[in-house]
């Protein structure tokens, strides 16, 4: 999956502040297109790199508006994070 970049006016709704957008697209955008019209869900969370940094940490999606097509996410994402939804690989023993 591809990294996406935080930008200005992000639409990522954090602890109800205004909308921000991922890539210059509304956030719920980014999750359709990657999980094929799927409705955001902490099942699938935001693996977010703050900018410089080379570890991430996860932002579940914890409700949106399907209207402004907003995403209302656990806690903070920094402007310009990068952020990716992690996929799990699983393991048969």
């Amino acid at each position: 999956m591809e990294l996406q970049t935080i930008s200005g006016n992000i639409n990522v709704r954090i602890n109800s502040l205004k909308p921000r957008c991922i890539d210059g697209k509304p956030a719920s955008d980014f999750y359709h297109y990657y999980l094929n019209n799927a409705v955001p869900d902490a099942i699938y969370p935001l693996a977010v790199f703050p900018p410089g940094e080379t570890h991430f940490f996860l932002r579940g999606a914890v409700g949106y508006d399907s209207q402004l097509r907003s995403l209302t996410v656990s806690g903070d994402v920094p402007e310009q994070a990068v952020v990716q939804i992690p996929m799990p690989q699983l393991q048969m023993s």
